[in-house]
């Protein structure tokens, strides 16, 4: 006589093996959603701090000595301080709150008065 159908066990183990299938796959998308969302608060403060070396080039040579100021952009604290002479050194430090703290990033670049001939 042939089997028709299946025992009770062979469902289960089906079962079973479908739930870890779908728990790998679940926690496989939560991996991706999180670093998404980091990759995107990344690209954020570096967006800003960009757009703060380029106001501050775009402001001249002489109107930059010294000049230190904050604001806030897309939720993140930006400030920036300008210091030295000939090189100005210009740091720009963005904080970013990531899950389970605060994360300060750094951008650091020289800006010099005299002109390049090319």
């Amino acid at each position: 006589m042939a089997r028709r159908g299946s025992t009770l066990l062979e469902m289960l183990v089906g079962v079973v093996v479908f739930a870890i299938g779908l728990l790998s796959l679940m926690a496989g998308s939560l991996m991706a959603a999180r670093a998404m969302k980091e990759s995107r608060s990344f690209t954020a403060a570096t967006v800003a701090a960009q757009s703060t070396l380029d106001s501050l080039r775009a402001a001249g040579w002489d109107n930059i000595a010294g000049a230190s100021g904050s604001y806030t952009a897309k939720g993140h604290a930006v400030s920036w301080t300008v210091s030295g002479t000939d090189p100005r050194k210009v740091l720009v430090v963005i904080t970013r709150r990531t899950s389970p703290s605060l994360v300060m990033d750094s951008v650091m670049t020289y800006v010099s008065g005299t002109d390049v001939v090319r």
